[in-house]
């Protein structure tokens, strides 16, 4: 359960550990964030596959199959996190700072993927029974090529069974 924290602020990363692994907190404008330390370097706009030891990094098409990451949760990166530094990702909620990077054209409230691209999404194959995807976000905006979109956030999980 989500809790309040004081002086919590998901812009802000730390080199060291500032709370438990794992704490999530709800801010005044009702959106949840997950403490998580970066296994790779995070950026702004990554959207990032959390994993059983609160370790995250740039979700990747890869990172996303079967074996190592279906079913796992993302959260979205609203400030850049440094390499073994920690920091808040974003798993509920929309706002104008919750901008997810995107590879190129993508439709509006329509199911989103990871690409080859570190923490980038782009639009679900839906011909695709195997291809992996995100469930629980979507942009808000139709986006015209790789760019930054306002997205909205419902607990982002990886899926890779795309329904008939």
């Amino acid at each position: 359960m989500s809790q309040p924290l004081i002086g919590a602020n998901p812009t802000l990363s730390h080199t060291t550990k500032q709370v438990a692994l794992g704490t999530t907190f709800v801010d005044k404008a009702g959106r949840e964030f997950i403490y998580v330390e970066a296994d790779a370097a995070i950026t702004a706009g990554m959207m990032c596959i959390i994993h059983g030891d609160f370790g995250a990094q740039g979700i990747t098409d890869t990172l996303a199959v079967h074996d190592t990451g279906a079913g796992k949760t993302c959260g979205l990166a609203v400030a850049a996190i440094a390499s073994g530094s920690f920091g808040w990702l974003a798993v509920r909620g929309t706002g104008a700072d919750f901008l997810v990077n995107l590879v190129g054209a993508c439709d509006d409230f329509q199911p989103l993927a990871p690409t080859s691209t570190a923490g980038s999404l782009d639009n679900q194959d839906a011909g695709s029974a195997t291809a992996p995807r995100i469930e629980g976000v979507v942009i808000t905006t139709a986006s015209g090529g790789a760019e930054q979109e306002i997205c909205i956030l419902n607990y982002p999980v990886t899926l890779t069974d795309y329904p008939a």
